[in-house]
């Protein structure tokens, strides 16, 4: 069991301490919202953020931000774009060494452009840094119906533990080595020029069969050559 520090108490954040909780982790959640805060320690719940959904048992709640990093074996980042650097230069001090961060922000920041990763390395030098990104929805993820996102990182190996840390059977995380990638698609999708349908899970298997198309087009892939064998053979028949 890992300790887990999430930062955004809005629908987001709420909906992945769900997901993180479901998965047999402790977890804490730090909101700005006195309100949003007891809320989620008295009654299980986020009526400002997601109302009417009751989140997952054990999640704690506080409005400081050192509780919320103490302790971290990773942390996931979802405050609103325009206050991560703002957040993240108050984590530094709380952050353990080592401690990976998984940015679940959407946007870039007004005036310099930069994406998420590139505010991240500039206020926590030297920290792993992982990105989440969907196509997913916070209410699909808190109320736990399917879901299938997207976790990137440059170091594999750190990948693949987050990964398997964050997944679960209904929260499906697929694993890529391109960060700058899922943060221009995180944009881009929310934004529905890569929504094709209305579903989630429509959406998901537009997504992987958008995947697997770029993996067997690779020149010299095992991929590709199974693919041009499976062709050859059907041409045959």
């Amino acid at each position: 069991m890992a300790r887990v520090g999430i930062v955004g108490g809005g629908a987001f954040g709420t909906a992945l301490a769900c997901v993180v909780r479901r998965s047999g982790h402790e977890v804490i959640l730090w909101a700005r919202e006195p309100d949003v805060a007891a809320a989620i320690n008295r009654d299980a719940a986020n009526p400002v953020f997601l109302p009417g959904i009751a989140l997952a048992p054990g999640i704690a709640a506080t409005n400081e931000l050192a509780a919320a990093a103490k302790g971290a074996d990773f942390m996931l980042l979802a405050p609103p774009a325009q206050h991560m650097r703002a957040v993240t230069g108050e984590l530094r001090a709380h952050l353990a060494r080592g401690a990976p961060v998984v940015t679940c922000s959407k946007g870039v920041e007004r005036g310099t452009c930069a994406l998420m990763s590139q505010v991240i390395a500039e206020t926590l030098p030297g920290t792993p840094v992982a990105v989440l990104s969907g196509p997913s929805f916070a209410h699909d993820i808190a109320l736990d119906s399917p879901v299938g996102v997207t976790l990137a990182c440059a170091d594999r190996g750190i990948g693949e533990r987050l990964a398997q840390a964050i997944g679960t059977p209904r929260f499906r995380t697929y694993l890529s080595d391109d960060v700058t990638g899922a943060l221009i698609g995180m944009n881009l999708t929310y934004d529905g020029w890569l929504v094709t349908a209305t579903e989630h899970g429509q959406v998901v298997l537009v997504s992987r069969d958008l995947d697997e198309h770029h993996v067997i087009s690779l020149p010299g892939s095992e991929a590709a050559e199974a693919y041009s064998e499976a062709v050859a053979a059907e041409g045959r028949s």
